[in-house]
């Protein structure tokens, strides 16, 4: 078990040393709680907002059940959906 916890931290020390050389930084900086719960809300509400679009387009836009085969044909329909929902959502911008 030491034996594990030692190559663990090894291993660790190893990814942030490459990190440091290559110069990668946090996404989101969190310093403090505020900062850690700041972070999970900004998740949380760009999850909330990909799941509503996904959402639309399986309910409204035919992205639920697809008649058509094949990997291109599919993806094809797909992005009609996802052009359909962009042009209602221009339409309810625009009035």
């Amino acid at each position: 078990m030491a034996r594990e916890n030692a190559e663990e931290s090894i291993v660790s020390q190893a990814i942030e040393e490459t990190d440091r050389l290559l110069h990668h930084h946090e996404a989101i900086d969190l310093v403090g709680a505020d900062a850690a719960d700041n972070a999970v809300l900004v998740r949380y509400n760009e999850r909330g907002a990909v799941e509503r679009i996904n959402g639309r387009i399986k309910d409204d836009f035919g992205g639920r059940d697809t008649r058509v085969r094949g990997d291109k044909k599919v993806m094809c329909h797909l992005m009609f959906g996802i052009l359909a929902l962009t042009v209602d959502q221009l339409m309810k911008f625009v009035t």
